[in-house]
């Protein structure tokens, strides 16, 4: 069996460079990904770990005759579960995941295997499952969404504060005499709404890194201004994405779907039961303003079963992390990483 696994890392220039593959990860493999008769999943996020972002978000990133395609495809036909946890939105992973997979089984003959993918967006929001016809369970979408139902009334000012915040936001941009303009001399926002029934999401770009915490304390002063501070103990605002801010119930995030998906595959919560977990944000830091921000990948780690292995495109951001496996930079790193696993995998009996 092999031992470790060749990816591209950069820290400050990208290399290639070999990978020891974790002892945890070994013994998943040598077992077939079976733990006390269960099968493992394999679970990723989407945008920068599994696919690149394309810079046109409407554009349709099909898998067919892409690299992704052969050991993803394979791993399905070897019966292995696949959990994908993103943070954007069902319609996006739709035309640029699901879709297309769901084609390339079609053309394969193989739609069935649908039923052993789950995807959840909007970090979490929102569940996908498929029949053996590869057709969305919409029924059990809306139940799964209608847990974290946003109250109208509350719906109503979360919304026009985000607005507010975004008109505020704009401005600053407008006003901006800095290098921010310079490097970004268009900016594009679209109106908040309550998205999906359990978050409002406002689109704002661009959303550097170093623009974000002014971002939320714009979002913060008017709930403040709207006597309304109570909401925060109740939603949480973070970065759904590259460019949105997501208000959203506080139980929603990336553990919560892993624990979900567990649930479903009868896994119990516990180191006993393992399974790895491929994101790009794992990054813990202090922007410019002293606020500590955290990728939201990191709310993964509070599952014990996960073996956490960070694609960040910059393998330097996770450093200081002990618990955080280094696997390589990108959604290159995470196919070279599928490949090792078809490559060690035996075919489905």
């Amino acid at each position: 069996m092999q031992t470790s696994v060749l990816v591209p890392v950069v820290v400050q220039k990208r290399v290639k460079k070999r990978v020891r593959v974790p002892q945890a990860i070994l013994s998943l493999v040598k077992s077939n990904f079976f733990v006390s008769g269960v099968r493992m999943p394999f679970s990723s996020d989407f945008d920068d770990t599994l696919v690149s972002s394309p810079t046109d978000k409407s554009k349709r990133l099909a898998l067919n005759g892409t690299e992704v395609e052969s050991p993803l495809v394979s791993l399905l036909e070897k019966r292995l579960p696949f959990v994908i946890v993103s943070g954007s939105r069902k319609s996006d992973i739709q035309a640029r995941f699901t879709d297309p997979l769901r084609e390339v089984l079609a053309n394969r003959g193989s739609l069935a295997l649908m039923q052993q993918v789950v995807v959840y967006t909007n970090v979490g929001a929102i569940r996908c499952t498929f029949d053996a016809e590869g057709r969305l369970d919409e029924a059990g979408c809306e139940a799964y969404k209608s847990q974290f139902k946003i109250p109208e009334e509350e719906g109503g000012v979360l919304s026009e504060v985000l607005k507010e915040a975004g008109h505020e936001y704009w401005q600053r941009f407008q006003a901006a005499q800095t290098s921010f303009r310079e490097e970004y001399p268009s900016f594009s926002f679209s109106e908040p709404v309550v998205a999906n029934q359990g978050e409002v999401k406002l689109t704002l770009s661009p959303l550097p890194q170093r623009e974000r915490s002014l971002a939320l304390r714009f979002i913060e002063a008017r709930l403040k201004d709207a006597r309304r501070h109570d909401l925060l103990f109740t939603f949480r605002i973070e970065f759904g994405g590259r460019s949105t801010i997501d208000v959203l119930d506080r139980r929603i995030n990336k553990a919560f779907a892993l624990r979900d998906a567990m649930a479903r595959l009868g896994i119990f919560e516990g180191e006993e039961m393992q399974f790895p977990y491929f994101g790009d944000s794992f990054e813990i830091g202090v922007d410019q303003s002293g606020r500590t921000f955290a990728g939201n990948d990191i709310a993964t780690l509070d599952v014990p079963n996960v073996i956490p292995i960070a694609v960040n495109l910059n393998q330097g951001n996770i450093a200081g992390r002990p618990k955080v496996i280094a696997g390589g930079s990108g959604p290159e790193a995470t196919i070279a990483w599928l490949r090792y696993f078809d490559q060690n995998l035996p075919n489905a009996a």
